[in-house]
């Protein structure tokens, strides 16, 4: 009767733990679907806030070298990068002054080699609150916020999963936070910071073939550089909210207590994070598991824009 017992608690501790992954995981889908998949109309402000002087164009399939190069030569684009990953025939270019990014779009788009052409789009990264006391979808008691009552016990009912799961998380969990950086000193963080499995130390060498030289602990698409730390703030909040070490005494307490943290800096020191940055991580982010075995299972992304852009719906599906 006992070992009856021990099973049917083990059981529902899995139960719970599995029902909170599926709905940690759908809700970060659904938000990821809500920013980029829907083509939303253009503000009128933020139908220009794009990088100047800059188009991400990608051929069709089986274009030839010869047909790519004389519709680059017609807006006299010259190549910036080639975004890596699944997302690697997309091209970030580089077009002279005399051209606008519109007019630029518009010639690529007559070409019918072309797949798609747009603006290298800036996204801005959405605000959050410092206030635990605020937060409705962790604990709803119906607080008062902003002058509007909650809904007694309409939240995520975190605390309850942690007290019948009898866990915090899954620390073989891997959450790629991309945004603008991660402070990853930070004494609530040190510890649930991602390790990269191949590229492990610092020696100059490109150990994981990824052309991301000492990737240790994520990248920076800002600086191209391994040091994904934070400059703005946003991400370091961000990954605190996700997976604060809560038994530091010290400090904040995460959702997910255990998770690891992958930082990728997509966004600057102003909170504006480009189209083709974002894509790069993104695919960073889906690369650690395709061809490392690594179990990135969720990417956070708080951030987003007036304006629908194929090369992120590219790939993000």
């Amino acid at each position: 009767m006992q070992n009856q017992t021990l099973s049917n608690k083990r059981t529902k501790k899995a139960w719970y733990k599995n029902i909170f992954l599926f709905t940690l995981l759908t809700g970060i889908f659904t938000c990821i679907l809500f920013l980029f998949l829907t083509p939303f109309a253009p503000h009128a402000d933020e139908a220009k806030n794009y990088v100047q002087g800059e188009v991400l164009v990608k051929f069709k399939q089986g274009t030839s070298q010869t047909a790519a190069n004389s519709a680059n030569s017609k807006v006299q684009a010259s190549l910036i990068k080639k975004l890596q990953g699944p997302s690697s025939e997309v091209l970030r270019v580089k077009i002279p002054n005399n051209i606008s990014v519109e007019d630029a779009v518009e010639e690529y788009m007559k070409d019918p080699n072309v797949e798609f052409a747009e603006p290298n789009y800036i996204r801005m990264v959405h605000a959050t609150s410092t206030e635990y006391a605020n937060l409705w979808g962790i604990n709803n008691t119906g607080q008062v916020v902003n002058s509007v009552a909650g809904v007694l016990d309409s939240d995520m009912d975190v605390l309850n999963f942690w007290t019948n799961s009898g866990t915090t998380g899954d620390s073989t969990i891997i959450i790629a936070v991309i945004d603008s950086g991660v402070l990853w000193s930070h004494v609530d963080l040190t510890n649930n910071i991602y390790a990269n499995s191949v590229d492990t130390t610092v020696n100059g060498l490109d150990e994981d073939g990824n052309e991301k030289t000492d990737d240790i602990r994520g990248w920076d698409f800002v600086n191209d550089d391994n040091d994904p730390v934070d400059d703005y703030g946003h991400g370091t909040h961000v990954a605190g909210t996700i997976a604060a070490d809560g038994g530091n005494s010290i400090g904040i307490t995460g959702v997910i207590q255990d998770a690891q943290i992958l930082p990728l800096k997509a966004c600057n020191s102003s909170g504006a994070c480009t189209s083709a940055n974002l894509v790069e991580a993104i695919d960073y982010a889906t690369a650690r598991r395709r061809d490392h075995s690594e179990n990135v299972k969720i990417i956070n992304l708080s951030l987003g824009g007036a304006t629908y852009s194929a090369a992120e719906y590219n790939a993000l599906k």
